[in-house]
């Protein structure tokens, strides 16, 4: 029995290795101040990395991106091998690498939002922490930055019926979820030497759904295996323009918002199917029960931070208040988490990530104030 474990051990660790040396990494470069007519490095990329186990066939939509800072590269310098993660230096032990892990938005059904829908805001946050750049009075050292691609539900204008990762439901998209993050985090753990690393988990509407439901006891609550447990959770959580009360708005629109309600009640249908009591169990601001124990009990003096652009047209400022109110009362309970709110001129819906600007700008304060 103890021989059959070790080797099981031991085929996860090459089949991880594996996947992630499976994409190289490539420059993502930038003009250079210095030389008008040159670029220099930013950061190194890489794309479409499969993150489950090589023995289970991974779809095209179990993918995820990952950026890391370029540190004294220039224009001519070679990629890093693939089976690499550049780590940055931390002589200073008192100093905490921080990496970001992103989930897009789109409803849970959307295809043409996928994992490369960061890019714009990881080029502002590696240009942000850049060692040029940093601000050196900052403890914190942005290690990484990763987005996750999981698969979706069907989308009535992208019929796909011939693809599996295109036709799913509820707790699917969150199973993806957890693996992406599983497999990331033994990546980097194996990688990196050093315990100080923390993580800030952050979404982009339903992305921002899926970020609070994977510290929502989901094992327990929506009846995933064991082996998805994290080995670290998040230290923040970071949601823009979320969706938190599903069952709310459609059943009670904020006003003006009525004319929402019917592509609303569409998707989540076809997310989570016709039960209206999933609807509430899912939602972090209508679920029942103690969600909140397992996260804060391990993190303490953890940090939500609720973004919502002020021209958004799709999801009301409502959803941000109640899930603000939900996390208030827990405070109230003596609960050590720390909730802010940023509302910002960042646009309609999709453009805070399209642009990026204020999505890093948000991103990067918590990485400082970690």
């Amino acid at each position: 029995m103890a021989q059959n474990s070790s080797s099981s051990v031991l085929l996860t660790f090459e089949a991880d290795r594996a996947a992630w040396s499976s994409a190289a990494w490539t420059p993502l470069t930038v003009p250079d101040e210095a030389a008008p007519d040159a670029t220099r490095i930013l950061g190194w990329c890489k794309s479409s990395i499969p993150y489950l186990p090589s023995q289970q066939r991974p779809l095209p939509l179990q993918t995820l991106d990952v950026w890391v800072p370029a540190r004294n590269a220039t224009s001519s310098t070679a990629p890093p091998e693939p089976s690499s993660l550049p780590v940055p230096s931390c002589e200073d032990q008192e100093k905490v690498l921080v990496w970001i892990v992103y989930i897009h938005g789109g409803a849970w059904r959307d295809p043409t939002i996928e994992a490369d829908s960061f890019g714009p805001a990881a080029k502002e946050l590696l240009k942000r922490f850049t060692p040029a750049t940093s601000r050196s009075s900052s403890k914190n050292v942005l290690a990484g930055l990763a987005s996750l691609n999981y698969r979706l539900s069907p989308h009535p204008n992208h019929p796909a019926p011939d693809r599996p990762d295109r036709n799913v439901r509820h707790p699917e998209h969150l199973r993806d979820v957890l693996t992406g993050l599983s497999f990331l985090q033994r990546v980097i753990f194996s990688s990196t030497p050093t315990e100080n690393i923390e993580f800030i988990l952050t979404g982009h509407s339903c992305g921002a759904t899926l970020s609070f439901q994977s510290i929502m006891s989901p094992l327990t609550r929506f009846s995933l295996p064991p082996n998805l447990s994290l080995c670290k959770k998040p230290m923040a959580i970071v949601g823009f323009n979320g969706l938190y009360d599903l069952a709310g708005f459609i059943h009670k629109p904020p006003k003006g918002w009525e004319g929402h309600v019917p592509p609303y009640e569409e998707f989540t249908r076809g997310a989570f199917g016709d039960d209206e009591r999933v609807w509430r169990a899912v939602c972090p601001a209508s679920a029942e029960g103690d969600w909140l124990g397992e996260w804060l009990e391990e993190k303490k003096g953890a940090k939500v931070v609720l973004g919502i652009s002020k021209q958004d047209s799709l999801v009301p400022r409502e959803q941000m208040v109640v899930m603000r109110e939900c996390l208030e009362r827990e405070k109230e309970k003596g609960r050590g988490v720390e909730v802010r709110v940023v509302e910002g001129d960042w646009g309609d819906h999709d453009e805070v990530w399209q642009s990026g600007w204020g999505m890093a700008g948000v991103l990067g304060d918590v990485v400082e104030e970690l």
